[in-house]
């Protein structure tokens, strides 16, 4: 008997740390060897707009003026685009959306919209105005791909 109670914990230990598929955790595990990409602050008196759907490599600092601005236009970026690049991109979020995860893999960059489970009676999405994100990645070549997970959500 004691042997069918430790197998039977031992099975259900392993299947509780699978993530769920579609799930942020599966996402995650999905891209573990990809680079997560962490969004570009700009120096002080600094600020990003502009960007297109699309998402843009930008490999000069000349050509990432237009997504970064600041009160003084001699500004440096603080980015070395010998050995970077900045991925620009705009967004609309809906209220369903509550984030985005960027990775790259040294040879796709893919942008994952963190999006909640929908509750009953909850507002229904509607489009926010677009947002620029701004992520440094290494040099070299990318090509961009989109893709979404579910976070767990708490209805009330």
């Amino acid at each position: 008997m004691w042997k069918a109670l430790a197998l039977v914990a031992l099975s259900t230990h392993g299947a509780a740390s699978d993530p769920k598929p579609g799930s942020c955790e599966a996402t995650a595990q999905k891209h573990a060897k990809s680079t997560k990409l962490v969004a570009y602050k700009p120096p002080a008196e600094c600020t990003t707009q502009g960007g297109v759907q699309e998402p843009t490599a930008v490999t000069k600092e000349s050509k990432a003026r237009p997504f970064v601005t600041c009160k003084d236009p001699k500004t440096k970026l603080g980015v070395d685009f010998a050995k970077q690049q900045l991925i620009v991109t705009a967004r609309s979020m809906s209220p369903a959306q509550v984030g985005i995860d960027v990775y790259d893999d040294g040879k796709v960059i893919t942008f994952v919209s963190r999006d909640r489970s929908p509750c009953k009676n909850a507002p229904r999405p509607m489009p926010s105005p677009n947002e620029t994100f701004v992520y440094p990645a290494k040099a070299g070549a990318r090509t961009f791909t989109e893709a979404s997970c579910t976070v767990p959500t708490k209805c009330l």
